[in-house]
């Protein structure tokens, strides 16, 4: 289960987070705008992935750990810019900024 740190540590500044809970991670990345939900299992952590956020979610990979499946989100979110058609690419770009809410369980 992911523990009370490990959610902690979710970067809020590049993700918007919906729900968070010992075995359900449902996040929303700034950048590309997509959804993904992160659920876990004992021996490792599912991610799935939609567009939309409407509940259409599909399998997009597996992560040892919660902090490994964020790292796979954002390299994908990398991919995605760097590989779009400039005309189809209305979606924000990563600007750390500070940010002072902190989500806790």
């Amino acid at each position: 289960m992911f523990t009370q740190q490990q959610l902690n540590n979710i970067d809020r500044r590049y993700f918007t987070v919906f729900e968070a809970s010992p075995y359900f991670v449902t996040v929303k990345s700034k950048n590309t705008r997509h959804f993904w939900r992160i659920h876990y299992g004992q021996k490792s952590c599912t991610i799935f992935h939609s567009h939309q956020g409407d509940g259409n979610y599909h399998e997009h990979g597996k992560g040892r750990n919660l902090e490994s499946c964020l790292k796979k989100i954002q390299n994908h979110d990398d991919y995605q810019l760097k590989h779009r058609k400039p005309e189809n690419n209305d979606y924000d770009y990563f600007v750390p900024l500070p940010d002072s809410e902190y989500f806790v369980c």
